[in-house]
């Protein structure tokens, strides 16, 4: 990939003259060696990736995401001190547009290990300054093998490179030479792209479980109070992973990024779709009513955020204790605790017991003195009721 791309080069710089003094299309000779991949070519692939695992991914129960103000500051402080001098992220209907001015000065220590790269660099001391434009996404595909994992590949699209200035040894202005490539890479920055479309570093696997086996047994041992005989012993067996990633989608729209995602259980396989020249409305109006249905989340907060389904959390639970079978085990006589607390009491000559209440009757109470005989036991009708 690297030698195609410093070909590409090479026949551009020395094509340009050739174009324009035979006046034959360059262009077409370029594109039929190496096809041009456009930002709205990775926006519609993007989209289709997407919905495809959209259509994978009945019950979602992970969503997460984070609004570009985030991403450009976190960014930001990665790669301070590495020549970015600003940075700015928008969101784009499935693609990142990514704004960058940098100043770069190149050292000898950046060039490895190379005896002549950093001869070179120490004798020229170049430095660039300007501007770079370009597109981001990216799509996601479960792979089985040779181990089920998520394979994510990153989409670039090239839109442009300012040069304001190169400078080397320090005094020698070569900002045209400059220029003129940037101008090169401007129109020919497709076929660039293209020739990197399958390169490994666009590429990468993620596991699709975070840990296939845990051992919490050891035994764990607790010891209640220090130089006591009295032990506690946590045992219990080996715990697998409950889930893994079945399917993930993401979406790039209103100032952010997010990520749904759905955890099967080990060996419940989901199958894969495959969609074609699928329409971003769609992507957008499905993603959200998934958010609303699965998440109740209508209206997401700005930051970094995470949702986990309910059930998926109890469920995980459920699982680990089920497979761990952990038993808790004492033995030893239990030591003796005491303590001792003083409790204070308020000062009884400070308490003031006189009377405060007015007793006075406000009413006349005339009570009459009841006179029957209680022990008597009521007669009805001569048949007598003993009540008790």
């Amino acid at each position: 990939m690297r030698w195609g791309i410093f070909l590409l080069l090479a026949v551009l710089a020395g094509g340009g003259v050739w174009y324009a003094l035979s006046g034959d299309n360059l262009r077409d000779i370029v594109n039929a060696h190496w096809p041009p991949v456009t930002s709205e070519q990775q926006r519609q692939t993007a989209i289709d990736g997407a919905l495809a695992a959209l259509e994978a991914m009945p019950n979602p129960n992970i969503a997460a995401g984070v609004d570009v103000k985030t991403i450009e500051m976190v960014a930001g402080e990665l790669l301070k001190g590495k020549g970015l001098t600003k940075l700015s992220v928008e969101a784009d209907r499935q693609l990142l547009k990514v704004t960058g001015s940098f100043d770069l000065s190149l050292r000898p220590e950046g060039a490895g290990d190379d005896p002549q790269k950093r001869a070179w660099i120490e004798r020229l001391k170049p430095q660039v300054v300007g501007r770079a434009e370009f597109f981001l996404s990216a799509t996601t595909t479960m792979v089985t093998a040779p181990k089920r994992a998520m394979q994510v590949k990153l989409l670039p699209a090239f839109r442009s490179l300012h040069i304001d200035k190169i400078t080397l040894a320090e005094r020698y202005d070569a900002t045209v030479a400059g220029a003129v490539l940037a101008s090169l890479l401007d129109s020919y920055a497709d076929n660039i792209i293209g020739t990197m479309t399958n390169a490994p570093v666009l590429n990468a696997e993620l596991p699709a479980s975070l840990q296939d086996q845990f051992d919490p047994s050891g035994p764990i041992k607790i010891n209640p109070t220090s130089g006591s005989s009295f032990k506690l012993t946590l045992s219990s067996q080996p715990v697998r992973s409950p889930y893994e990633l079945g399917s993930a989608a993401l979406l790039i729209d209103n100032s952010r990024v997010m990520v749904l995602a759905q955890l099967t259980p080990p060996g419940s396989a989901i199958t894969a779709k495959t969609v074609s020249k699928g329409a971003f409305s769609d992507l957008a109006a499905d993603f959200t009513h998934r958010m609303s249905d699965g998440f109740d989340l209508r209206d997401v907060s700005t930051g970094a955020w995470v949702a986990v389904a309910k059930a998926l959390i109890a469920d995980t639970f459920n699982r680990a204790f089920a497979q761990a079978q952990a038993c808790l085990a004492g033995s030893g006589a239990i030591p003796k605790q005491t303590f001792e607390q003083k409790i204070p009491t308020p000062d009884a000559s400070a308490i003031d017991c006189t009377p405060k209440g007015d007793c006075t009757p406000t009413q006349a109470c005339d009570l009459k003195r009841d006179t029957r005989d209680c022990r008597r036991p009521p007669s009805y009708g001569g048949i007598w009721v003993m009540t008790v």
